[in-house]
């Protein structure tokens, strides 16, 4: 896939996802990290999400079980966790 080819995806991907919560978006840029971790940045740059990169590669070591605990409305605070408390949140 060119360059160009994967802009218009991240772009593609961006798109469907305007007015998803961000906590899903989060949740989908870490199933997106565990298969490729440059389309997980690529399409958090179009979401301005880019500062999440350490929040998605922690999250990306959870269960999706703890996954889906993690980023639920509950529990989720928009990126105000560190990796190491997310992790410890999951453990708890």
């Amino acid at each position: 896939m060119s360059n160009d080819q994967k802009k218009q995806r991240f772009s593609n991907i961006a798109a469907a996802t305007d007015g998803v919560p961000e906590r899903i978006r989060v949740r989908q840029l870490v199933h997106f990290y565990k298969v490729d971790p440059d389309c997980a940045c690529g399409v958090a740059a179009k979401l301005n999400l880019s500062h999440a990169s350490e929040q998605v590669a922690a999250l990306s070591d959870l269960s999706l079980a703890d996954l889906i605990v993690q980023t639920s409305a509950e529990t989720y605070t928009e990126l105000q966790s560190t990796p190491a408390e997310l992790l410890a949140n999951a453990a708890g």
